[in-house]
């Protein structure tokens, strides 16, 4: 029943409130602005405000990672096109976003058709901006009209929540205020169906190669985490008894202190321990985990018929493929199949790792670096690893609790990971927020650090400062890194003084400079003392140092 002290602005609030979400992240806008500030701020959604759409964007999705549900609002067009890059990201990678923009009303629409009446960030056309997010969302829709609102906004919102992919939410500037219906029941994931034969089938065939190898070997990755089924991999995995190793999406699936766990396994992007025990397997389970042209990288030496990989609703065991099937419904049918199965037990133990040595008064390397600081970071750490170098450094970072790992490794966006942080703090888990940035990416959204000055959080940023882009250089021409020829102009960035920010962003944050491993120790016992705001460490290193898992690509590399 419509009733006109009920609203759209409010029952879109409602809504949100219902599906957990505890703050939005908010870039001022005068078509988006009423609703903020009539119906956000008196909520129990706690407005933040970001320096930029952009960053509002990925500070959404580093929440939404951790709280199961993330939204941000801007304006039109300017603030739209802003974000878009950022809701592109957490479409690719599974992340329940909602992205609410405030438009124009349908009277300035018609204006602008009929009398040629060119308002603010209007373009060419009614649906410009719809028709672009419908690329990068699950659910796009214009909402103008109270009467149909709530259908609407429940359609988008659901959609969200099942298919794990952000949304797109068109608010006519003059619709907040409209009567509407109030909503009726909750909102929960619809039940995807599954294809009943193929399940069957792939379920069949795949317990056919586990019960004929004598080596298995499980490869877990992102959908586990993203549809919610740590519990039933856990169950499958202690039922089977056999080692597992997680990809870089799906690392800290589970926590790293399982005593099956082997490391992380990304084609040769990988320890040589670990990989020789991932090529010695006879079959090579994989559960959620994506084929992406970074785990592709030299992927395992093993023939197709005995590998399977359980993702993107479908299974594929060696060239066969077994369409329409749910990964949620694909463990619970594996469970009951394998309740008889005869486990080899968990053949293959983690190697052990031999950890570059240091000296107080040397100069840092790259893999140095990771593997003198990661014994002072606690286990129950949330960790960031920025995409490139810092991605490889970060992942041997061994961490107990489970989706405990950020990172953007299929996506790729080097600038997203500090952002990103800005939500993983608001998330309300309690863990200690650390950042691996490279200084490449951070300049790319450098102003991240003002929203963690302004909120107080008590984030540590390591930055590696080699004054170069290192993964573009390295993907163009990984040969410099190991010579003497110069880097590709377009690889070097500008200099600048990094530690100097966190005062120049609030006086809440602190920043240290550090060439030493001796200076690194007191910059991070420091560091972690600091209250009351964020803390950089800028970590000077070489310029053609990089991490070992980098190395495979150099020639002459060890």
């Amino acid at each position: 029943m419509t009733t006109s002290d009920y609203t759209v602005g409010q029952y879109l609030v409602d809504r949100l409130s219902e599906l957990g979400l505890d703050h939005l992240f908010a870039i001022p806008g005068d078509y988006c602005a009423d609703w903020v500030h009539e119906y956000v701020e008196p909520s129990t959604i706690e407005r933040i405000s970001p320096t930029n759409e952009l960053n509002a964007g990925y500070a959404a999705d580093g929440y939404a990672r951790l709280k199961g549900i993330g939204a941000v609002c801007v304006t039109y067009s300017v603030g739209a096109f802003s974000l878009f890059n950022a809701i592109a990201g957490s479409f690719t990678e599974l992340v329940p976003v909602v992205a609410i923009v405030g438009a124009p009303s349908r009277s300035k629409w018609i204006q602008y058709r009929q009398e040629g009446l060119q308002y603010h960030h209007i373009i060419n056309g009614h649906g410009t901006n719809l028709n672009v997010y419908r690329n990068v969302t699950c659910a796009a829709e214009r909402v103008e009209d109270g009467g149909l609102a709530p259908g609407q906004i429940d359609a988008a919102l659901r959609a969200c929540i099942t298919h794990r992919q952000p949304v797109y939410l068109e608010m006519a500037e003059d619709v907040y205020n409209q009567p509407c219906s109030r909503p009726v029941g909750t909102l929960t994931p619809a039940a995807l169906q599954s294809d009943a034969a193929a399940l069957q089938a792939a379920v069949q065939d795949t317990m056919a190669l586990l019960k004929a190898a004598k080596k298995p070997l499980l490869w877990a990755g992102v959908e586990i985490e993203r549809y919610g089924l740590r519990e039933s991999f856990t169950k499958l995995l202690n039922l089977l008894d056999i080692p597992y190793v997680t990809s870089y999406m799906g690392k800290a699936v589970i926590g790293e202190d399982n005593p099956n766990y082997l490391g992380v396994y990304e084609g040769k992007c990988t320890l040589p321990g670990v990989l020789d025990i991932v090529e010695e397997c006879d079959f090579f389970l994989t559960i959620g985990t994506w084929y992406t042209d970074i785990n592709s990288l030299g992927l395992i030496n093993l023939p197709w018929e005995k590998m399977s990989f359980a993702g993107h609703r479908a299974v594929r065991l060696g060239t066969n493929l077994h369409p329409n099937i749910g990964l949620e419904a694909y463990l619970d049918a594996l469970l009951a199949a394998a309740q008889e199965y005869a486990s080899p037990g968990c053949w293959a133990q983690r190697p052990t790792r031999i950890l570059e040595t240091t000296k107080p008064d040397a100069p840092i390397t790259y893999q140095g670096f990771y593997d003198f600081t990661a014994p002072s970071i606690n286990a129950d750490s949330i960790i960031l690893g920025g995409t490139g170098f810092n991605l490889w450094g970060s992942v041997l970072i061994d961490l107990c609790q489970p989706d405990s790992f950020l990172s953007q490794s299929a996506y790729t966006d080097i600038g997203y990971v500090t952002p990103a942080a800005v939500g993983a703090s608001f998330a309300g888990t309690g863990q200690k927020v650390v950042v691996f940035a490279g200084d490449g990416g951070f300049q790319m959204t450098a102003q991240c650090l003002s929203s963690m000055a302004r909120y107080g959080q008590e984030t540590i940023i390591y930055l590696v400062n080699n004054n170069v882009y290192g993964i573009e250089q390295w993907l163009a021409d990984p040969a410099v890194f190991g010579n003497d020829d110069p880097f590709l102009p377009l690889a070097e960035i500008a200099r600048w003084n990094y530690s100097e920010l966190p005062h120049a962003f609030g006086d809440t944050g602190r920043g240290w400079k550090v060439t030493t491993y001796a200076e690194l120790a007191k910059a991070t016992e420091e560091a972690l003392q600091h209250k009351g705001g964020p803390a950089l460490i800028q970590v000077v290193v070489e310029p053609k140092s990089i991490p070992t898992l980098a190395a495979w690509k150099v020639p002459g590399a060890s």
